[in-house]
């Protein structure tokens, strides 16, 4: 759940849904009806998008990380030093910024900034841990170049060795290459 946020006045003041869809939706998470938890990234992209307002739907895969990726492009200053947020602090974050009304182009490249620094500090307690220099980065989140890029050069800065889809794409249309590996 969104810590110190009230959902309805979030709903309202952002237009995210209908009272009759938002009831619906709040009804079916009180009694953990049809909830189904997602380590998918690609859903904080989604969320993001929804409450800055920029996609509330996707129309088909990845639009509304697509259309996120191009506001953070729009926004050409530096971002302020980011220190380490789990993903829930992330969109907390970017939830109490928008609704201060700050720049949707600014929160757009926060979120990827931020979410790169997510990636890159977990990596490094992973490397603390384990000693593993080198970081494989896949799937469809990569598929967003600005995230890719940001994330590898604050994995090149902590001294790892970053591999990167090249024959295969990053993607579910990757995951039969694993299958096939894995017989």
């Amino acid at each position: 759940m969104i810590k110190n946020f009230d959902v309805d006045e979030v709903n309202k003041k952002l237009q995210l849904t209908d009272e009759k869809n938002l009831f619906g939706q709040k009804f079916l998470l009180k009694n953990k009806m049809n909830c189904v938890e997602s380590t998918s990234c690609g859903r904080l992209f989604d969320a993001v998008a929804a409450i800055l307002g920029i996609c509330k739907k996707n129309n088909y895969e990845g639009e509304a990380a697509m259309k996120l990726q191009a506001y953070a492009e729009n926004y050409t200053k530096k971002i302020e030093k980011i220190n380490f947020m789990s993903t829930q602090e992330i969109f907390e974050k970017i939830l109490e910024k928008v609704l201060n009304g700050e720049d949707k182009n600014y929160l757009a490249r926060y979120f990827h900034e931020s979410l790169a620094e997510y990636i890159a500090e977990t990596c490094e307690k992973i490397k603390n841990r384990h000693n593993i220099k080198i970081v494989a980065l896949s799937g469809g989140v990569f598929q967003n170049s600005l995230l890719t890029s940001l994330t590898v050069k604050k994995l090149k800065l902590r001294g790892f060795k970053v591999l990167l889809n090249k024959m295969i794409p990053a993607n579910d249309g990757g995951i039969c290459i694993g299958q096939a590996a894995h017989f």
